[in-house]
């Protein structure tokens, strides 16, 4: 551990310091007696030489009484000293010789910045389901997870060798290196951008992984941005869109949690050209109004025909009309206060629907019709900061278009559309469960399912994307109009599903092929 052998120099520093002052007194004393042998402070520094050394010439000696006795304590001194010495240029020397023997048998290398309380919980997803063709590498350790030295480091279960970036990626291209420390988002997105130098300098394909409140995912085709907040609403609207049903839903909350959960309910809640949710949203500020203007008055349209969903903007979560008829509420303010509220609406209200409620901790409880969601062990896994499969299905998906339409590159593609091929894919596990919903025959796969559509059912399931596709641009407060243009946030595709043509009516489909990977 860096602290640990940070320490050790120092206390060696120390214990060679009382040695030389040892060696010092001895000098004075011998000197003063008209010993031959210490003529100078040189030759008592070659008596301590040769006796740490147990080596002992015997070429000079003490002869006083008080130099024989200062010389005793430095000869019982002598194992301690040495072992010392020893374990220091270990912990130095052979444990980076160790390290670099390790990394030339194992192909895949996870490398962090920092061994923390949320990095560590990465770590045991690695250590858990990985095979034997790793190593993890952690730079440094935070202070409050010292007490992990003997679990971690000292099993060698993980290193911590603070070697330089770019050794790691001149040496191999299966690097995955997280930036998971406490420092500012500035910060570690500027060190990002220092490593991802270094991996364009070696031309190696080295993916970086940083913890940040980032909107976008992508910063660079290396650079992976993990947005905790969207990752936390990401995950509630998993587990609370199982069911295709209307429901009255109330969402509470501030912050960017709550945007986010918003932004996901209001993209990924979308099953069925039928639908009529309705969402009451506890925040009524003119900000809220000014940022979701686009897509407050889409949703709100009267003369929609289809998705017949309202957004309904309220000030008092403790309307008793409203939490009466609710069958969902979404509580996603600060920890405390989501359990001062769910107290009260179970102690005044006469009210049955499921709650879900943001807690940072792991509650290992079960109460009825209360779920709660947003804890740190479930958050922070290799598999949500990585997420492959997700990105894996992007990247197809966008190839799919290219290849038919033309266009982009994955490489090459501006961030908002890479954005939106996520997003696309982000709703895979609806489009599957509707496509399921659709077949009689349960057991075949899902791709031969959505072929055995008829032609009908896949007209609405085109419908159900270019929904989903639509309000996610009026989210990020796109419009229509006749010409195209993206620096402008304006589509000529943001109309009614039966004003499209045929062609981009089946351009659709696309999004649903990527079932496929999902096998």
């Amino acid at each position: 551990m860096k602290n640990k052998t940070s320490k050790k120099i120092k206390r060696l520093a120390l214990v060679l310091l009382m040695v030389i002052l040892v060696s010092l007194s001895i000098y004075i004393v011998e000197n003063a007696a008209k010993n031959e042998g210490f003529n100078n402070i040189f030759d008592a520094i070659w008596y301590m030489l040769v006796t740490l050394s147990t080596v002992g010439y015997g070429d000079i000696y003490p002869k006083t009484i008080i130099g024989r006795l200062l010389a005793s304590v430095l000869v019982i001194l002598t194992p301690v000293i040495l072992i010392y010495i020893l374990n220091v240029i270990w912990d130095l020397l052979a444990g980076n010789i160790i390290l670099r023997l390790y990394l030339s048998k194992k192909n895949h290398w996870y490398i962090f910045d920092e061994l923390n309380n949320e990095s560590k919980r990465v770590i045991d997803s690695v250590l858990l389901n990985k095979n034997n063709d790793y190593i993890v590498v952690c730079k440094s350790v935070n202070k409050e997870v010292e007490y992990l030295s003997n679990e971690y480091i000292d099993n060698k279960k993980v290193f911590n060798i603070d070697l330089e970036y770019s050794y790691f990626i001149k040496k191999n291209s299966e690097v995955k290196i997280f930036l998971i420390s406490k420092d500012n988002d500035a910060d570690k997105l500027a060190k990002a951008k220092s490593i991802e130098s270094k991996v364009h300098e070696f031309n190696k394909n080295v993916n970086i992984y940083v913890t940040s409140n980032m909107h976008f995912d992508y910063i660079s085709n290396n650079i992976h941005v993990f947005n905790v907040h969207k990752a936390i609403a990401q995950s509630l609207i998993n587990e609370f869109n199982k069911e295709f049903k209307d429901e009255n839903i109330i969402l509470a909350g501030e912050g960017e949690i709550f945007e986010y959960i918003f932004e996901n309910l209001i993209i990924n809640n979308v099953y069925n050209n039928n639908q009529m949710n309705e969402y009451y949203i506890v925040e009524n500020s003119e900000n809220f109004k000014k940022k979701h203007y686009k897509i407050l008055d889409y949703i709100n349209n009267t003369e929609k025909e289809s998705f017949r969903d309202k957004i309904i903007l309220i000030n008092d979560l403790y309307d008793r009309t409203i939490l009466g008829k609710a069958n969902t509420i979404l509580l996603c303010y600060e920890d405390n206060k989501n359990i001062e509220i769910l107290n009260d609406i179970n102690k005044y209200f006469n009210n049955h629907a499921n709650i879900y409620i943001k807690y940072s901790n792991n509650i290992d409880i079960q109460i009825d019709r209360i779920k709660f969601f947003g804890n740190n062990e479930e958050i922070f896994t290799y598999d949500k900061i990585v997420n492959e499969s997700l990105y894996d299905n992007a990247k197809k998906l966008n190839d799919k278009y290219k290849k038919m339409y033309g266009g982009k590159g994955w490489e090459e593609l501006e961030s908002f559309k890479k954005e939106s091929n996520i997003a696309s894919c982000n709703h895979l596990n609806v489009k599957m469960r509707i496509v399921d919903e659709m077949t009689s025959n349960k057991e075949d796969s899902y791709i031969n399912k959505y072929n055995n559509l008829s032609k009908e059912e896949k007209i609405k399931l085109y419908e159900i994307e270019h929904e989903r596709w639509s309000r996610f641009h009026y989210i990020y407060n796109w419009e229509y109009a006749e010409k195209r243009n993206d620096a402008d946030r304006k589509h000529n595709l943001l109309v009614p599903f039966y004003k499209l043509s045929v062609e981009d009516k089946v351009k659709n489909e696309q999004s649903y092929m990527p079932l496929s990977a999902n096998e």
